[in-house]
């Protein structure tokens, strides 16, 4: 159910966070994978991430494998301020964090990235994911169809200026609906996402009711 919040913690920022540089990414790539937990005997050293929004429908990189997964302690959230791929400085949208909350789940998909050049696919989900440093790389327990794995998932970075905090889905849905960049509407992103967790048999009630008032008639933020 959403939360009884009326308005966002953070309002939007005025301009969109310059992204990382080349060498910015770099150490940051290398940082999350010397934090990296030990496999478990038998696993192969391939990594394995985790999907909660567009990634699930449209990945980007290169996989060779692919399954269900719940992460425990998170939620995916309409957190994250967009002022470029799915908003403008003018009219800001909102897109989805996996956010911290101890009593919630988000369900979504696992990719098993390739051992073959995974230098230039982690580079290229850095270009995608931590363009801003939007998000926080972690190494997370997923439960997956066979068994507790560990995964890589970003999630949201509350430290960050574009991080819009926790609000009721009305006023969520209100910036959501009109708001367009680069990628397209916003509103159809959620919707996507939405349609892409119900075809791969998972739900999402929490998500499910933000698109029902995304697609309900247009209010005052």
């Amino acid at each position: 159910m959403p939360l009884a919040v009326t308005v966002p913690t953070r309002p939007p920022p005025a301009q969109a966070t310059p992204p990382l540089g080349k060498a910015e990414r770099a150490r940051s790539i290398a940082d999350t994978l010397a934090h990296r937990p030990a496999g478990q005997p038998g696993e192969t050293e391939a990594i394995r991430m985790f999907a909660y929004g567009s990634l699930i429908w449209k990945p980007g990189i290169a996989w060779t494998g692919r399954t269900r997964g719940r992460i425990f302690g998170y939620m995916r959230r309409a957190c994250i301020w967009t002022l470029e791929s799915r908003g403008s400085p003018e009219n800001p949208g909102l897109s989805l964090g996996l956010d911290r909350e101890p009593s919630g789940s988000c369900a979504g998909v696992v990719f098993t990235l390739p051992l073959v050049g995974e230098d230039e696919v982690l580079d290229r989900l850095w270009q995608r994911e931590m363009h801003a440093g939007l998000y926080r790389p972690r190494w997370l327990v997923a439960s997956t169809e066979a068994g507790p794995a560990d995964v890589l998932a970003f999630v949201s970075n509350r430290e960050h200026p574009q991080y819009a905090g926790i609000m009721a889905h009305d006023a969520a849905a209100g910036w959501i609906r009109g708001a367009e960049g680069s990628f397209g509407r916003c509103a159809d992103y959620f919707r996507q996402t939405l349609r892409s967790l119900m075809a791969e048999g998972l739900d999402d009630p929490d998500l499910a009711d933000l698109v029902l008032r995304i697609d309900a008639s247009r209010g005052d933020r």
